[in-house]
């Protein structure tokens, strides 16, 4: 535990990601391996996982890997977690990162550095091509371990964490709450996520309702997009940026003009939230 380097004593060819492991410190559900989705769509499924607050990611030997390493950020809401907790397991090569202050109802962008290497100073090997979309069929997909082959290239990987989401297709409707409803009022059996038990628990009850389905009641996130992305380019660069500033003043704007916090004006807090996604790259496949 702790916020300092840490290190193991294997290396030689480029270290790659395995495995994300996404987990709830305070949950009762089972901790969800991205391995049984990846090279699919289904990477952009809500992550069923009630509580959800800590990212562990697999190496393939053992790294020099810090705290600092990892960037996570909501792509439509541009939220950025507080870190907690920071481990390095030199038995299983695995980095754990526990968070707080998730708003879990968003596609959260997983950004890896190329600075973790192992002991022989190999940079990572990360490249990683995300599904556009969670009904994306495409080959190009990446499928674990991560890497084009070759030292350098960040992780860049898209989840969703959507509380409310019983049936994980990425909208939270009336078919959630009805699941929620109907089949699994006040169970207190250790419930799964897909029953209703959008907090991890182990019940589903009104705090789920009043909770998770009350505040991301009709949010989609089944396709990829970034709110400061304000070209579609799939990245957020100085061209994004010149359209907010370009209309900075403006009563009256859209997302268009850079109202991104959609107060109806392009203030300071647009060029802000823009500034905390800049640099962002989107690699995506439909």
């Amino acid at each position: 535990m702790g916020n300092g380097l840490a290190s193991a004593l294997v290396g030689s060819a480029a270290p790659q990601v395995m495995n994300v492991i996404i987990s709830g410190s305070n949950s009762l559900h089972s901790d969800f391996s991205f391995d049984t989705v990846d090279g699919s769509g289904s990477q952009l499924a809500t992550v069923p996982v009630g509580g959800a607050d800590t990212i562990s990611i697999v190496f393939s030997e053992g790294v020099n890997v810090s705290s600092g390493s990892l960037l996570v950020i909501g792509m439509t809401t541009a939220n950025m977690p507080t870190l907690a907790d920071f481990s390095y397991d030199t038995a299983t090569n695995t980095a754990s990162w526990r968070f707080e202050g998730w708003a879990l109802g968003d596609n959260y962008l997983i950004s890896l550095s190329d600075s973790v290497t192992d002991v022989d100073g190999n940079l990572l090997d990360g490249e990683w091509t995300n599904p556009a979309s969670i009904s994306t069929v495409n080959a190009a997909v990446s499928e674990f371990p991560s890497g084009d082959g070759n030292p350098g290239g960040r992780f860049n990987f898209f989840m969703t964490l959507l509380a409310g989401d019983a049936n994980l297709d990425g909208v939270v409707d009336v078919t959630d709450f009805y699941i929620w409803e109907q089949g699994n009022w006040g169970i207190t059996t250790g419930n799964v996520f897909q029953g209703g038990d959008f907090n991890g628990d182990g019940t589903a009850d009104i705090l789920d309702a009043r909770g998770a389905l009350s505040y991301n009641w009709g949010s989609n996130l089944q396709d990829i997009w970034a709110l400061a992305d304000l070209d579609g380019d799939n990245d957020i660069d100085a061209d994004d940026l010149d359209t907010i500033t370009a209309n900075f003043g403006m009563t009256g704007a859209t997302w268009a003009d850079g109202d991104l916090n959609g107060d109806g004006s392009v203030t300071i807090e647009d060029l802000d939230l823009a500034f905390l996604q800049f640099g962002s790259g989107i690699d995506l496949v439909a």
